[in-house]
C-alpha cells in the first residue's frame, strides 16, 4: 500500500574535497583518485562515480589512515546518490559516519554524516537502518552549536526523521520527531505547505498511541485543512476520519481546552462557533449531526425539525423542546440525541433559550453535512485483533475507502492508511467486504454509493 503522505526531502552533499596528507597514498589509490578527478573535470559523473568507488576501495585493502578513508567514503556516498545507486550510497555514508564517530570529530560533521546515510537508507527502502541512522543524526544536533546547522536543515532532518519512523513502525518515536520540527517547517514552508501537513499528520498519530485525544484533534485538524487546501482527496480524508475518532475519545472537561487550541491554531475548525437558529448570536461550539438508525437511514426523508434548548454549567443542551416538525415523530429522539452531543461554551447557563434547525432532503444519499444523512450498514462484521499483534503488544489504526452498489454489497474496499504498515489492514478488509447495506429504494433510481470512509482503532485493554 502506498503510504498517504508525501515530503521533499534535501540531502547534504558534501563538497568536493582533495586529499591532503603527509605520505603518498598507495599507487591504487593515487590512481584511482587522480582518474576521478579527471573524470569529473570533465563532468563524466558516471566515470567519476566509478572512480571514487574504485579509490574508495583501494584504501580500504590499504588499510591507509581511517580519517582519509572516511573522506574517501562520504566522497563516494555523494557521486553514488547523485547516480541514483541509494543502497550503495547508503553503505559508503555509513562507513564515513561511522569512522567520524571512532575518531571524535565535531557534532556538527558526525549530524550531517549520518543524515546522510539516513537519506540514502530511506531511498534504497531500508527504513529500519534509516531510522536508526537517523536517531545517531538526532543526537549530534543535540550537541551541535545553533549557529553550526541551519533552521532549515533541523527541518529537513526532523522530516526524514519522522517518516522513516513512521515505515519502520516506531511510531511514538516518529512521533516525537514530527513535532520538533513543526515550528521549523512552518516557519520555512508555511502552514499551508505538504510538510507541515504531513509532520502533524504524524504528530497526530503519535498522540493516538499516547492516548492524547486533545493533542491528537488539534494537530489531525491542521493536517486536514491543509490537505485539503492542496487537493489532496486521500490525505484530506484519512486525517478527517482520525480527527472524529480522537474527538470522540475527548472527555467532557477536556473538550473546552481542545476547542480553544484547535480555534487558535493555524486552522480553526469551521464547525465550531456556530450561530444559533433562534437568537443569531455565535453559540455551540461543536454541531454533531443527526445519523438516523439503520431502518430510517434507508428512507428518503423530506423536511425540517426545529428544537429548541437550554444550557447547564457543563455546556451541554437540556430542556429539549420540539417546536416545529414537518417529519414523522419517529425522527424525534434522532434529532434529540445529536442535540444533546453538541458543546456548548462552558457557564452560560441563565442566558435565553436556543434553537436549532435540522432539515432533511429527498431523494438522494447526501454527505452528513449537507442532511445528516448517511446509509449504515445492516450488517458490520469488526475486524479480528490479530494474534501476533496481541501477543507483541502492538496497537495501530486503519482506514477504508469502499462503495456500496444497489444492492446492499460493499465494492472494492480499499486501505487507505494503516499504521504501522502490514499488521492490521488484511484483516480490516475482510471484515468490510463482508458488511451488507440496504438495497437502494426501488422506486428510486439505482446508484452506487461511492467514497464511503470508515476506520478501526486496534486497542489492547489496561
Amino acid at each position: 500500500m502506498k503510504q498517504v503522505w508525501i515530503a521533499s526531502l534535501t540531502f547534504v552533499a558534501s563538497a568536493t574535497t582533495a586529499l591532503a596528507q603527509d605520505e603518498a597514498l598507495p599507487q591504487a589509490v593515487g590512481d584511482a583518485y587522480l582518474a576521478y578527478e579527471s573524470a569529473l573535470a570533465s563532468n563524466d559523473h558516471e566515470a567519476a562515480s566509478e572512480a571514487a568507488e574504485l579509490a574508495w576501495r583501494a584504501a580500504q585493502d590499504a588499510r591507509i589512515d581511517r580519517a582519509l578513508i572516511g573522506v574517501l567514503a562520504a566522497n563516494y556516498g555523494d557521486m553514488a546518490e547523485a547516480q541514483g545507486d541509494h543502497a550503495a550510497a547508503y553503505e559508503a555514508r555509513r562507513e564515513a559516519a561511522e569512522i567520524a564517530e571512532r575518531l571524535g570529530d565535531p557534532a556538527r560533521d558526525r549530524f550531517r554524516l549520518w543524515y546522510n546515510a539516513a537519506s540514502s537508507a530511506y531511498l534504497a527502502g531500508d527504513y529500519s537502518d534509516a531510522y536508526r541512522c537517523a536517531e545517531r543524526a538526532d543526537r549530534h544536533l543535540a550537541d551541535s552549536d545553533a549557529a553550526s546547522v541551519s533552521d532549515s536543515m533541523r527541518a529537513d532532518h526532523y522530516l526524514l526523521a519522522a517518516q522513516t519512523g513512521i515505515l519502520a513502525r516506531r511510531t511514538r518515536d516518529a512521533a516525537s520527531m514530527a513535532v520538533a520540527g513543526l515550528p521549523l517547517v512552518r516557519e520555512r514552508d508555511g502552514a499551508g505547505s505538504l510538510n507541515y501537513a504531513n509532520l502533524a499528520f504524524m504528530s497526530g498519530v503519535g498522540e493516538t498511541f499516547r492516548r492524547d485525544w486533545v493533542g491528537c484533534s488539534v494537530q489531525m485538524r491542521q493536517a486536514s485543512a491543509a490537505y485539503s487546501a492542496l487537493d489532496l482527496e486521500t490525505n484530506h480524508l484519512v486525517a478527517e476520519a482520525l480527527q472524529g475518532m480522537c474527538i470522540a475519545y475527548v472527555d467532557e472537561d477536556e473538550r473546552w481546552e481542545m476547542i480553544s487550541r484547535i480555534q487558535t491554531s493555524d486552522h480553526p475548525d469551521p464547525d465550531y462557533d456556530q450561530v444559533d437558529a433562534l437568537t443569531g448570536e455565535v453559540r455551540w461550539l461543536r454541531r454533531h449531526v443527526p445519523i438516523p438508525d439503520s431502518e430510517w437511514s434507508q428512507q428518503y426523508l423530506s423536511g425540517a425539525i426545529t428544537l429548541e434548548y437550554s444550557v447547564d454549567r457543563t455546556g451541554a443542551a437540556t430542556d429539549i423542546v420540539v417546536v416545529e416538525n414537518t417529519l414523522d415523530e419517529a425522527i424525534i429522539p434522532v434529532v434529540t440525541e445529536a442535540l444533546e452531543g453538541f458543546w456548548f461554551e462552558p457557564d452560560r447557563e441563565g442566558l435565553q433559550r436556543g434553537a436549532v434547525r435540522f432539515e432533511f432532503d429527498r431523494g438522494r444519499y447526501v454527505d452528513p453535512d449537507e442532511t445528516g444523512f448517511r446509509p449504515v450498514p445492516l450488517v458490520r462484521r469488526e475486524p479480528a485483533y490479530p494474534y501476533p499483534a496481541a501477543r507483541s503488544g502492538e496497537e495501530g489504526i486503519t482506514v477504508v475507502r469502499f462503495s456500496v452498489d444497489e444492492m446492499g454489497r460493499v465494492n472494492a474496499p480499499e486501505l487507505i492508511y494503516e499504521v504501522p504498515a502490514g499488521v492490521f489492514g488484511e484483516v480490516t478488509l475482510e471484515a468490510v467486504d463482508s458488511w451488507t447495506y440496504a438495497p437502494v429504494d426501488p422506486l428510486m433510481p439505482a446508484e452506487t454509493r461511492d467514497g464511503l470512509v470508515t476506520f478501526f482503532h486496534f486497542r489492547l485493554r489496561g
